[in-house]
């Protein structure tokens, strides 16, 4: 897991699960795993450590409200003392990123809410570890609420040119190029003044430009339904409906989520939606190396997110999964992850945060057939903690450090590895 923080239009905002190191300064209100590599997890938890796109937002410095369109530049100056991830012979290197980009939203008076952010990221690597390379990235959501209906759509596209420990192959130096795109799509409507019922629509793919590892793609149906019991939450008990392939292949995993859980303003200092339940996974191989069962499983299963307000200006918040993955390498395998995130506020210019994230990977037989040499039987533990503070000059000019450690550990020696980065940061927008 990784940490981001990005100033938003309301300011700094903390977003959790995500693949590369914290960009302070980015003008974005949204952005997608940890370590998303093949799935996105949690609303499409069908990938290995794509952790879900959950959000914690701190309280922040305001910002300019009026404007409604901005053009917006970041440049940051990254230090890696382990590009490949190796376990030997690491390769440190300074990679310096330029990040140009706009974005709009519609008026706060306007029944449809919206917004949208472009970027492109041009990379340098000093030491010449990567190939210089043009990474584009596009969010945006739109969402409309009525007094008994409400409804959103969200997309997120990202290419990124960074390792995780998910596309770390044994015999392999090199820097994987990963694109992925996640949509989500909700509607509610309400029965009565305290039942509703939802359901959404969410894809999520994820592909390799340089070939070697698994894309795949995954779609899910959720069916929710709600029953208040406070003013501002509820419980609810649903059912998620998951597939997921592989570009190339007629295998398949398919899996159901029946679950129970809770929602909104847990009490006054705490909030968050959380959900436990069952969840099943059949797997149809394609792979010649698949060695054991029929490919069926169960398991208790849970996820979601709890924030814990600390005072006026500081929190807390808990991410944590249980549930069935794909790695990008093809296999199938089940995964545990728990984050914890620290945010405060200090007076209007200080944003700062402080995270540890512990996650552990099973990995069984290959799902989908690759050309990565496979170790079944593979368990992993990965540790990863850090810490961000972003500065506001004034309403157009930030700048931000951040500094995160990683360490994974498996039973099989040659995938072990530790790795610092360090990051500074400039953001503008005009």
């Amino acid at each position: 897991m990784t940490v981001r923080l990005l100033l938003t239009k309301q300011g700094t905002a903390l977003l959790l699960a995500l693949p590369s190191l914290p960009m302070l300064g980015s003008f974005a209100a949204h952005a997608a795993d940890s370590e998303r590599t093949s799935v996105d997890t949690s609303r499409l938890a069908g990938a290995e450590g794509a952790s879900a796109p959950l959000y914690a937002t701190p309280p922040t410095p305001k910002l300019d409200q009026s404007r409604r369109f901005r053009f917006l530049l970041d440049s940051e100056v990254r230090y890696d003392n382990n590009v490949y991830l190796s376990k030997d012979d690491r390769v440190s290197d300074t990679i310096l990123l330029v990040k140009p980009g706009v974005s709009a939203e519609t008026s706060d008076r306007s029944a449809v809410k919206g917004r949208i952010e472009v970027r492109n990221t041009f990379t340098h690597a000093i030491d010449d570890t990567m190939d210089d390379e043009s990474l584009l990235s596009a969010n945006g959501d739109i969402s409309y609420a009525s007094s008994r209906f409400k409804t959103s759509f969200s997309i997120n596209y990202d290419q990124t040119n960074q390792n995780n420990r998910d596309v770390v192959v044994e015999g392999r130096r090199e820097v994987f190029r990963i694109d992925s795109l996640l949509v989500d799509s909700d509607l509610e409507y309400q029965f009565t003044g305290k039942s509703s019922g939802g359901v959404g629509f969410n894809y999520a793919s994820t592909s390799f430009p340089d070939g070697f590892l698994v894309d795949s793609q995954s779609w899910e149906i959720p069916l929710n339904y709600y029953y208040a019991v406070s003013p501002k939450a509820d419980v609810f008990t649903g059912v998620a409906f998951r597939e997921t392939t592989a570009e190339g292949s007629d295998a398949k995993s398919r899996s159901v989520y029946y679950n129970a859980g809770i929602r909104g303003e847990i009490t006054p200092l705490l909030t968050g939606r959380f959900s436990v339940g069952y969840r099943t996974l059949k797997n149809s191989y394609d792979s010649p190396q698949t060695t054991s069962g029929d490919g069926s499983e169960g398991m208790l299963a849970f996820q979601g997110s709890m924030t814990l307000s600390i005072g006026s200006k500081s929190s807390l918040t808990l991410v944590a999964s249980r549930d069935f993955k794909t790695s990008a390498q093809g296999e199938s395998l089940t995964s545990g992850s728990y984050q914890f995130v620290f945010t405060n506020q200090t007076g209007p210019t200080w944003s700062n945060s402080a995270y540890l994230a512990y996650s552990t990977f099973e990995y069984g037989d290959p799902l989908f057939a690759g050309d990565a040499l496979l170790r079944p039987g593979r368990e992993d533990k990965y540790i990863e903690l850090g810490a961000s503070s972003t500065y506001r000059w004034n309403n157009w000019l930030q700048s931000g450090l951040s500094a995160s450690f990683r360490r994974n550990e498996s039973n099989f020696d040659s995938l072990e590895f530790n790795s610092v980065l360090i990051s500074v940061l400039v953001g503008v927008q005009f």
